[in-house]
Parts: C-alpha cells; structure tokens; sequence
C-alpha cells in the first residue's frame, strides 16, 4: 500500500484499493457523460476542419491538396 499512496493519494483511491474514498462506479452515468465529452470534441473538430487554411475543406470533408500534372507532348 505505501507505494500506491505514494503516487495515489489515499483520500481518493477507492476503499477497494487501500483509499478512503467510497465513491460508487456507475456504468450508465460514466457512460452518458462519455457519450456528451464525444459529441463535444466531434463538433470540435468539425469546426476546426471548416476554418482550417492549410487543408481544403470540400463539402465539409477535408480532402488533400491536389497540384495537376503538366507533361509535354513528346
């Protein structure tokens, strides 16, 4: 245990593991709140890809930069 709280401080380590905290793992609240943080960073960078100078946005898709190929008639 004394190199978990080493690193860990025991006030918030489960009792489970050697802590105090008695804090309840609930599956379906982590889940939504998971499911919120996803949307969020998603529309993040949906924003990002539609104000981004470097690579072209078409139709709200990035697509690369494209320089056509001149060759010469031989």
């Amino acid at each position: 245990m004394k190199v978990i709280h080493k690193f860990i401080d025991p006030e918030v380590l489960p009792i489970e593991f050697g802590g105090k905290s008695s804090v309840v793992y609930n599956h379906e609240e982590y889940s939504e709140l998971m499911t919120k943080d996803d949307t969020k960073i998603s529309s993040f960078w949906a924003t990002d890809a539609q104000t981004d100078h470097v690579n072209h946005v078409i139709d709200g898709t990035l697509a690369p930069e494209v320089t056509p190929v001149v060759t010469a008639n031989c």
